[in-house]
């Protein structure tokens, strides 16, 4: 591969002056964030976002949806690949979240009562939150179903069988809220893919949810690209992945590694909690208690820059440069598995 050519680059931003101390003996990145973020993660994003670019060129794909927040680090580095060229490729963010997609658990009460079983919510949860949260009421549908059912609102919903319970009484206000947000988000997606043939999907990952809900929901076939697959996952020939990772390594470290990763990746913004319509045009509630952090942002910031500074300098030659992000991420495996004394600085302000 072509690597020597973007870790020389790298090399050279860490070690940019001649007095420069590095302890290489106790450290891998010398405790520091920037040599983290220029050692490996410029690397890996690079690659990732290439290996990306080139095979949707390779499979005719003519629209790519990028699943927003995770979509917001790959669509500026398509940008910076795409600056001086010509595209078929229609690259299109595509909101959507967990939690928005949850109404559609509201349109079987066997789903329902299913995810509530699997996912309960907490027993000092209050009546009252349990009825909004779980079941997208509105503050007149509480107090309405709170004078039927005599609940007390500030009172804890309790255990699981308290709560399905609870599910049995209030279901059907669930699937009325449910049906119309449900509808929402259908003419939402409908919007964003539009006349989309050779339609492919990017998110973090990992097992192919939103390639799911376009199929099963809107009768969509996409390709869906991850970065990440892990073990428990099962194949599937309309998901494509970069880096698959073991058993033992999904036990050990995942928690850390996935949230650096999904951190850095996504848009500094908080998680859409519902899609709202509006005179035929869509607004997105997202929430307002999220905080962007500091050092998150120094990251992007600086591997953008990196990978811009690395594109123009090797423009002329930037097509035939075959860099693989696979020796990167062997090493960030390694770091995570053991980080050293001095490398736990790296993580101090994630």
């Amino acid at each position: 591969t072509d690597n020597r050519f973007i870790l020389g680059f790298m090399i050279n931003k860490v070690f940019d002056h001649i007095s420069r101390s590095y302890d290489k003996d106790h450290s891998m990145f010398n405790g520091e964030i920037e040599n983290f973020t220029n050692l490996l993660l410029t690397p890996i994003f690079y690659a990732f976002t290439q290996w990306l670019l080139e095979d949707c060129k390779k499979n005719n794909i003519d629209t790519l949806l990028l699943v927003y927040r995770d979509g917001y680090l790959i669509e500026k580095i398509l940008n910076i690949f795409l600056k001086d060229k010509n595209t078929q490729i229609n690259i299109k963010p595509l909101r959507l979240s967990r939690k928005a997609l949850y109404a559609f658990d509201g349109l079987s009460k066997k789903e329902c009562k299913k995810k509530l079983v699997a996912i309960p919510a907490s027993t000092t949860m209050t009546i009252g939150n349990f009825l909004k949260l779980r079941f997208l009421m509105n503050d007149s549908q509480v107090i309405e179903v709170s004078e039927k059912y005599n609940f007390v609102l500030d009172a804890y919903v309790g255990d699981v069988k308290n709560q399905l319970i609870i599910a049995d009484q209030v279901y059907e206000y669930f699937f009325n809220n449910a049906k119309e947000k449900t509808e929402i988000i259908k003419d939402y997606c409908r919007k964003v893919i539009a006349d989309g043939k050779n339609i492919a999907v990017f998110d973090v990952g990992y097992s192919g949810r939103i390639r799911k809900f376009l199929k099963d929901v809107l009768n969509i076939e996409t390709t869906a690209y991850h970065m990440f697959k892990h073990f428990g996952f099962k194949s599937d020939d309309g998901i494509k992945t970069y880096f698959d990772f073991s058993n033992t390594f999904f036990q050990h470290i995942h928690v850390i590694h996935n949230q650096i990763f999904e951190d850095i990746l996504s848009e500094p913004v908080g998680t859409l909690q519902e899609i709202i319509k509006k005179n035929d045009k869509f607004d997105f509630i997202l929430d307002d208690k999220y905080q962007a952090q500091d050092e998150i942002l120094k990251i992007q910031e600086r591997i953008l820059s990196n990978i811009e500074e690395f594109y123009d300098l090797f423009k002329k030659d930037i097509g035939v440069l075959n860099i693989h992000g696979f020796d990167f991420y062997h090493i960030l495996t390694r770091f995570l598995w053991q980080p050293k004394a001095k490398d736990m600085n790296v993580f101090k302000n994630l």
